[in-house]
Formats: structure tokens, sequence, C-alpha cells
């Protein structure tokens, strides 16, 4: 996916939350490893970040991109366009 603000390639990821916040980690590394990373090597590996620290919550799995160039982070939610259409 291409980001809409400047162009540049964004990577596809999860978000994952729990009771130290809400992060961000690639799919790629997801798709290797039934846990989330715990190391710093870890961490650098499923280019993980914190969105928000504290206040845990539970994130499906959906397509969550984040351009890293610019720091814009989107996501495609199909559960709430199916929602939207049976309105």
């Amino acid at each position: 996916m291409d980001c809409p603000k400047c162009g540049d390639d964004m990577t596809a990821g999860i978000l994952m939350g729990g009771r130290d916040g809400v992060y961000w980690l690639s799919k790629e590394y997801r798709k290797k490893h039934a846990f989330a990373p715990v190391t710093k090597k870890a961490k650098e590996e499923a280019g993980m970040f914190a969105i928000r620290s504290g206040d845990g919550i539970f994130t499906p799995n959906e397509d969550f991109y984040v351009c890293k160039k610019c720091g814009l982070l989107t996501a495609e939610l199909p559960y709430i366009k199916e929602a939207a259409e049976s309105e």
C-alpha cells in the first residue's frame, strides 16, 4: 500500500494491546512467531513501536499500515464496512 501523504511504501502490521499499552508490529513478524516480541532484539526485528502506553485495550488483528517516513498510520477495517452496508 502506498502512503496517501508522501507516496512511499507502507508496511502492513497489526496492533496488539495489553496492560502495558498498544503496540504496532509487522505482519511478517507475526506470521513467523506465535507470541509478541519481548526482547529488544525481537522488538527491533518486528519493527515494534508503542502507539499508547497504559490503558491496555484489545484490538482485532486487522490490517494497519504504517509509513515510517512521515509517521502516518492507516487501517483497513472491513467489519466496519460490512456493518455500515447492512444498516
